[in-house]
């Protein structure tokens, strides 16, 4: 107990200490904003001078301050104190800070891109609008997030996750490389009559000595220079990396050991390659004094020989077995990929998902929802739901289900895996997104075309059923019309596939005007109505949706590229008459400086809010934006680089 007091007061005192420090580091910057806005105030006479000559030297001691002298207030805290730009009680702006908290360094870069890509930028003053509601979401992820990377393993879990997430891909493509050759080579699967046939002649033509045979009778020892020549080879991809690599400080460790380990793997692959040429020379050497010294005929009926030796030996049980235990190991890598993939996204993003889900279905705030027991009942019904209707999450279980499978029943299964291609290609997702977006209307056009291709079928039992077969020379025609349900499906399958209801007609008699009318109009109108107007009306709604995804990503990018997110000044206006517009994104009005002001005045206990924060704070609980600049920024009106406006505003620690 005494020891746990003792702790708990270190602790005490050394937030407290930790405090101080945030309110000391806020006052210099207060300090040095002041003196900027002096430097930048236009005076006349020695007095100006002098008052210029302060505001740079106090600039230049606070700098000294900060790197100087063993004290890294600037390096320490700089990180952790936000500066924001607000419009204060008075209608001036001002410039604050504040002390971030430690949460927020948990923001991941897929939330920051996503609320960057997804919010409204068209609609006037509704991007600031949607940034009070999503600041919610952000700082329960990044609570979440947080809460997590105190754990170590998953520390040591997602740090890695970029390995895992590239091993998914990478070892699909080579495990169906392995699996194309096994069942397109092995006999008992894939060979046809004439592969065996020809494996047969080969293996005679090879008894009899044919073509470039091979003398397998074992030869000389291999030369000393060969020895030499691969031991070098082996010793110089083994050393030299890895030499290069530590003498270059720019690495860090694990790129280091990252460069030791490939290059051992790829000197015990030269040295597997040696011993196995040292095991049979007497073949290698057999087969180089053959190509040397044979005609170009010979060597084009040798190169076949070989390809049909590969085929051989694909096919033989050797072989299976080296692919059975090839395939076990690289989808226990698999399984263990997927496994790890799909339980940093469920972990990450499940909470987050089934938050919003209960904040969209009840119409609440998170708080609402958990203190209503109604709520929370349905949460525990309905929070399964919203995690399994993640179609991402869904793909990363089926993945990690077709490695077990693969493992356990067929290899086969692996092919599951070459779809997290879609989770790596950002086109693909959009062409998945052009297909899905519309989907209402598409669907509804689909259900159209299909009812369409029903009458069709009903007029077309109705009144000749017996035209519709299909050839089968040199046997009897297939009838294609017997009942009503077989009549609409072959409709639906002939007629979409081939694009004419007429591919499965019979062609009228001679003198049967009546059936040549018939199938006139029928066949024109069916390719009319459904194949030229419906299938196309599909098209054209993917094909323009498709169009609009690309036209708004591309007023995105320029909006982002072009418009400040906070003020909404163009570029043209801040690198004329400010800043530059990447310095003030960056410092003045940075997107993420503000969300992280809102979590610190969420957070903070409302007893010891200062002036400005308690006006800000009060802005947001009425969700009034009336508090961020709007086209004026404290340097395009005359400011320095650290200037600020009427006053210099409160510390963001008391």
């Amino acid at each position: 107990a005494a020891a746990a007091a003792a702790a708990a007061a270190a602790e005490e005192e050394r937030e407290q200490a930790t405090t101080a420090g945030y309110s000391l580091y806020t006052l210099l910057k207060h300090l040095n904003d002041y003196e900027d806005e002096v430097a930048f105030t236009e005076q006349s006479g020695a007095f100006g001078a002098r008052s210029i000559n302060l505001a740079r030297s106090g600039e230049k001691d606070f700098e000294t301050i900060d790197a100087g002298g063993g004290i890294t207030t600037k390096r320490a805290m700089g990180g952790a104190v936000g500066r924001c730009e607000i419009v204060n009680i008075k209608g001036v702006l001002e410039r604050v800070y504040f002390r971030v908290p430690d949460f927020c360094t948990s923001l991941t870069r897929e939330s920051k891109d996503e609320l960057l890509w997804n919010v409204d930028r068209e609609t006037p003053g509704r991007q600031i609008q949607e940034l009070f509601t999503r600041s919610q979401d952000l700082e329960f992820e990044m609570k979440h997030q947080h809460s997590l990377s105190r754990l170590p393993l998953w520390r040591f879990v997602t740090t890695n996750k970029g390995v895992f997430d590239f091993l998914v891909l990478r070892l699909a493509f080579i495990q169906n490389a392995i699996i194309l050759v096994r069942f397109s080579l092995d006999p008992l699967h894939a060979a046809s009559p004439a592969t065996e046939r020809a494996l047969s002649e080969e293996e005679d033509l090879l008894a009899a000595g044919g073509p470039l045979a091979v003398d397998a009778a074992p030869a000389a020892e291999p030369p000393t220079s060969f020895y030499l020549t691969f031991a070098a080879a082996t010793l110089f991809t083994a050393v030299a990396p890895v030499l290069l690599v530590y003498r270059d400080s720019r690495f860090s460790l694990r790129a280091k050991a990252r460069a030791t380990a490939s290059g051992v793997a790829v000197a015990a692959v030269i040295g597997g390659v040696g011993k196995y040429m040292m095991e049979n020379w007497g073949w290698f050497s057999g087969a180089y004094s053959t190509v040397t010294t044979a005609s170009l005929q010979d060597a084009v009926v040798g190169a076949e020989n070989a390809a049909l030796q590969l085929i051989e030996h694909l096919g033989t049980p050797e072989w299976l077995e080296a692919e059975g235990h090839i395939n076990r190991v690289l989808g226990g890598l698999q399984c263990l990929s997927c496994v790890i993939v799909f339980s940093i996204y469920a972990v990450q993003n499940g909470p987050i998902r089934v938050r919003r889900g209960l904040m969209d279905a009840s119409g609440l705030s998170y708080g609402e929802v958990m203190a209503r027991p109604e709520w929370r009942l349905f949460s525990l019904v309905m929070a399964p739901v919203y995690a399994l209707t993640d179609p991402k999450l869904v793909l990363l279980a089926a993945m990690f289900g077709a490695a077990y499978l693969g493992i356990n029943h067929s290899p086969l299964w692996f092919s599951v895996h070459l779809l997290d291609i879609v989770n790596k290609s950002a086109d693909l997702q959009n062409v998945l997104r052009a297909v899905t977006l519309n989907g209402r209307s598409i669907a509804m056009t689909a259900l159209f075309g299909i009812i369409i291709i029903y009458l069709f079928a009903v007029v077309g039992f109705a009144l000749a059923s017996d035209v519709f077969v299909l050839g089968n020379f040199p046997d009897e025609d297939v009838p294609m019309c017997t009942n009503l349900f077989n009549c609409f499906l072959n409709a639906l399958n002939e007629g979409l596939r081939s694009g004419d209801i007429g591919s499965f007609m019979d062609p009228p008699v001679a003198g049967d005007n009546r059936g040549f009318a018939f199938r006139f109009v029928y066949q024109l109108s069916f390719w009319a109505i459904v194949i030229t107007v419906l299938l196309n009306v599909i098209f054209g709604i993917i094909i323009d949706t498709f169009g609009e995804l690309r036209t708004s990503h591309q007023a995105t990018k320029a909006n982002m590229e072009n418009l400040c997110f906070i003020c909404g000044l163009d570029r043209f206006t801040l690198d004329s008459k400010g800043p530059g517009f990447d310095g003030h994104v960056a410092e003045d009005h940075n997107l993420w400086t503000y969300i992280y002001l809102m979590c610190y005045l969420r957070n903070k206990d409302p007893t010891q809010l200062n002036g400005w924060e308690q006006y800000v704070y009060g802005k947001m609980m009425a969700e009034d934006a009336s508090f961020y600049p709007n086209h004026e920024a404290i340097r395009l009106n005359g400011g320095g680089s650290g200037g600020s406006g009427a006053s210099g505003g409160g510390g963001g620690e008391d």
